[in-house]
């Protein structure tokens, strides 16, 4: 019985790895200013959905969006996939710390719009994904303002 099921295991990573360049799911870290987590998902082979769990200044900010990709023509490559996208969408944060540059520390929560523009590499023999992108945000509840440094680089396992 054992050994069926590591073959059975063995099988279905196998195929996944042969697969892992058309992903629908990717789950990983992003590092940047905001560190945190993302989860993408595949709606169709353009659009996707991501979402954001990040920290920063003694708080925690929620994002979701709403991304198109599109294959970069003329780059052939054996190791995987690249692709741009561009993409839309709005945050939720919650923080304790200064309100504003000059003044005093108290909690505080932003609410706004995210904006995301970034280059993608899936790898063909194995499940990963690496995405460099720039996110700007704009706040209307809370601490008004734009925020133009949200800036990361992503790993995410793909299944």
């Amino acid at each position: 019985m054992k050994k069926i099921w590591i073959t059975t295991g063995a099988l279905l990573l196998f195929i996944h790895l042969i697969n892992a360049q058309d992903y629908t799911h990717a789950l990983g870290v992003r590092g940047g200013l905001f560190n945190g987590f993302t989860y993408k998902q595949f709606l169709s082979r353009t659009d996707a959905i991501e979402l954001l769990a990040t920290s920063r200044w003694r708080g925690m900010n929620f994002t979701a969006l709403y991304e198109k990709h599109e294959d970069i023509k003329n780059i052939d490559s054996d190791l995987g996939n690249l692709r741009w996208y561009v993409g839309a969408g709005g945050h939720i944060g919650f923080y304790h710390g200064k309100y504003a540059w000059w003044g005093y520390y108290q909690p505080y929560t932003l609410i706004g719009i995210d904006g995301i523009f970034g280059l993608e590499f899936t790898m063909k023999e194995i499940p990963l994904n690496f995405s460099l992108d720039w996110k700007p945000s704009m706040h209307f509840i809370g601490l008004l303002g734009l925020w133009v440094d949200g800036g990361a680089f992503s790993v995410r396992y793909v299944f």
